[in-house]
């Protein structure tokens, strides 16, 4: 049998075993990897304030409360390497015999939303059920549940990881900080990743506003915002754009109010802080409920000029319990890659929304037509070394005097490339190099050619 030919796995028992196996081995390294990042965040989580937490966060006994850290990541760390020669094999394996099983490009679909359209939204309700539209109107923002419910199935790959290995090599020969770093790849074509301390939590600064982005969406197609908050216009003078295009804070504040029914005004009664804390949690149980763990997209991006707020004040302060070991939002590098292929594959809240939302993150990278916008999330990013490219640059960025974060999507249809990278550095030193992102992008663009030449 030639291996170009393609095989039923259906029809094949071969072909379903060795699914098998890849599945129950992806599902043995995420839980390891999971581990690690748990215990990596153990100690910060312990301290980080005395008032309750938001719920699903990990809660860790007193029993375990001193226990060496070392011993155990080091264990899973090694299992996870052991079970990485064996997926990125069988991996390769498929893909030589079987390669019906991995899509050649990822099409992009150019639609528009003119109305509120149906979707495949999951609304988790407490009370008896209802069609009326009134009803669905005055549904609470809690019940809604990110439609994509499972993370998608990708395999790891051993070739992207050695991609990956390369990024963080380059990264201690520039000086910074490795442990800072969180990197997660993946090739959109294959449907396989590779990672670098990709389950760590980490503060998003603007990265969080990708996240209510695709909340937004959700709400307006599930009819509980009207249409007019997603609309797109060429001036960009709407909330959904500005927050994306300009990363604007005051657009961000205006839209986590809308999709949680609160507001940061001050002097408010106590007695209604802990309804306020539930409706504001309710953007973190929107997607936790789909299998995002632990994140933590509840508390807004600061300075807020529009309603004269440059810090936390009253209880977006309280929220934060402990001003010392403060809660902030967390997000992690995977969890960021899973939302990027979501809406390129068009499975965010629906197609249509999902290429909206892609006509919102593209990003030209013509430096002669760069608004200050444009500079503010390309050079020092990136995109700054991708523009002699013909290429197709999808990204959100996030920025503080304390990290540079960025997820972008690269798409080569020439070179037929398509992949995401997402690269956290969370350090005061990330943040003030203009060269590592732009660096770390054109090795791995220049990897990813390289390897889909080779095949």
């Amino acid at each position: 049998m030639s291996p170009q030919q393609p095989v039923s796995s259906e029809s094949n028992p071969k072909v379903v075993e060795l699914e098998v196996k890849l599945k129950r081995a992806y599902k043995t390294i995420k839980k390891l990897r999971t581990r690690v990042a748990e215990l990596d965040s153990q100690q910060e989580l312990l301290t980080s304030s005395t008032v309750r937490l938001p719920p699903e966060y990990p809660q860790f006994s007193s029993q375990r409360r001193y226990r060496s850290r070392s011993q155990p990541s080091v264990l899973a760390l090694i299992s996870v390497a052991s079970l990485a020669l064996v997926i990125g094999g069988l991996g390769a394996i498929a893909k030589f015999f079987f390669p019906h099983l991995f899509p050649e490009w990822i099409k992009l679909i150019p639609l528009r939303v003119t109305a509120a359209t149906s979707s495949p939204l999951s609304l988790v309700s407490t009370q008896a059920s209802s069609t009326s539209a009134s009803s669905t109107q005055t549904s609470s923002v809690s019940e809604l549940v990110y439609n994509v419910t499972e993370e998608p199935l990708l395999d790891y790959n051993l070739e992207l990881q050695t991609i990956v290995d390369q990024v963080v090599r380059q990264v201690s020969e520039q000086q910074l900080s490795t442990s800072s770093l969180s990197l997660h790849l993946i090739d959109v074509q294959t449907q396989t990743f590779a990672e670098y301390r990709s389950q760590t939590p980490r503060f998003p600064a603007s990265i969080a506003k990708l996240f209510w982005m695709v909340a937004l969406f959700s709400q307006v197609e599930a009819g509980l915002q009207p249409t007019e908050k997603i609309q797109y216009t060429s001036e960009c003078q709407t909330d959904i754009c500005t927050l994306i295009q300009k990363s604007d804070n005051g657009a961000a504040s205006r839209i986590l109010d809308q999709l949680t029914q609160t507001s940061s005004q001050p002097n408010q009664p106590d007695k209604n802080y802990e309804n306020w804390l539930k409706k504001r949690y309710s953007v973190n149980h929107f997607f936790q409920k789909a299998g995002y763990r632990n994140i933590n997209i509840s508390q807004k991006n600061f300075p807020v000029p529009e309603i004269n707020m440059e810090e936390p004040q009253d209880w977006d302060l309280k929220m934060r319990g402990n001003p010392q070991k403060p809660i902030r939002n967390r997000i992690t590098a995977e969890q960021t890659g899973r939302l990027m292929y979501e809406i390129v594959t068009q499975t965010a809240v629906s197609p249509v929304a999902s290429s909206e939302m892609m006509k919102l993150l593209e990003q030209n990278l013509d430096p002669q037509i760069w608004t200050q916008e444009d500079r503010n999330s390309i050079a020092g990013f990136l995109g700054e070394s991708l523009t002699e490219f013909d290429i197709r640059f999808f990204s959100k960025v996030g920025w503080t005097s304390q990290n540079r974060f960025e997820v972008a999507f690269i798409q080569s249809k020439s070179d037929n490339i398509a992949y995401i990278l997402t690269v956290f550095g969370e350090d005061r030193d990330y943040a003030e190099s203009e060269d590592i992102f732009p660096l770390i992008s054109r090795l791995v663009y220049d990897r990813m050619k390289s390897l889909n030449s080779q095949e």
